[in-house]
């Protein structure tokens, strides 16, 4: 029971924070994008078309599934924590200064690097519409279509964490 209960509540958990940092983050740029920029955006416009809600609702439901596939990722993390297998570090004294100094820049470039190459393995011919070709239906792209991939993109996207 008490298996059942972490899983709850880690999934609960890690869903609620990644769908608020989905939203957030699209709703921001949306603003920005839409309201606050707009003027200036549309003077360097690349093409005439304009998403419409089709699209929108088309990338926002595929995101919901990112959302949900990248909470499995969480509770796995979790519990791999939880047996030992996987150590997670929530205090600035688990590690010495200089590792707490450089490891964020360190996991973006690492991060980086792992997301250009496995994003040009996508576009090879072979792979890219079992993988890839979902998030490029997204012709004018909006903020919405960060988290718009297919299952086997989400898994890849996903395989970094951890």
């Amino acid at each position: 029971m008490d298996f059942l209960m972490d899983v709850s509540h880690y999934g609960a958990t890690h869903f609620k924070l990644t769908l608020f940092r989905y939203v957030l983050a699209a709703s921001v740029m949306s603003i920005c994008a839409g309201w606050l920029f707009r003027a200036w955006m549309n003077r360097r416009r690349i093409q005439e078309r304009r998403a419409n809600w089709g699209d929108i609702r088309r990338e926002v439901s595929y995101s919901m599934l990112t959302v949900c596939i990248f909470t499995l990722f969480g509770i796995t993390i979790n519990l791999l924590q939880d047996m030992g297998i996987a150590k997670l570090y929530w205090q600035w004294s688990d590690y010495p200064m200089w590792w707490n100094l450089i490891s964020l820049p360190v996991v973006i470039l690492l991060h980086d690097a792992y997301f250009y190459w496995t994003h040009r393995a996508m576009h090879h011919p072979r792979v890219f519409k079992h993988f890839h070709r979902l998030h490029h239906m997204s012709r004018t792209p909006t903020p919405w279509t960060a988290y718009s991939f297919s299952i086997g993109e989400i898994f890849v996207n996903g395989l970094f964490s951890p």
